[in-house]
């Protein structure tokens, strides 16, 4: 949604939603609903001022996309040696041996 708004030329601030909950707090709002969290957002870039948000890079979306693949490459692998480690030791050596 941000890039969107950006590449439409919208001026885009990324905030952390724990920023706004504790403005929130501050303001010692009671309610909560659409129009209410409008208002509060609203007031909160006004008096903060929160800075531009440009994307990142596409060379940093990809060395992204390339971590993530690699972390769930290994959570893979790991449930798979899980798997073989609960197997009786003479099935996960066969079945190790014959793909070996």
């Amino acid at each position: 949604m941000a890039e969107f708004l950006h590449n439409a030329g919208h001026f885009v601030s990324v905030v952390n939603p724990y920023c706004i909950k504790s403005y929130t707090r501050s303001k010692l709002v009671r309610q909560k609903n659409d129009q209410t969290d409008a208002e509060i957002i609203a007031d909160y870039c006004q008096r903060q001022e929160p800075t531009r948000w440009t994307p990142p890079s596409s060379e940093m979306k990809k060395l992204k996309h390339l971590y993530r693949c690699s972390v769930a490459l290994k959570e893979l692998v790991n449930n798979h040696l899980e798997k073989k480690e609960r197997l009786p030791k003479e099935v996960a050596n066969a079945c190790c041996n014959e793909y070996s």
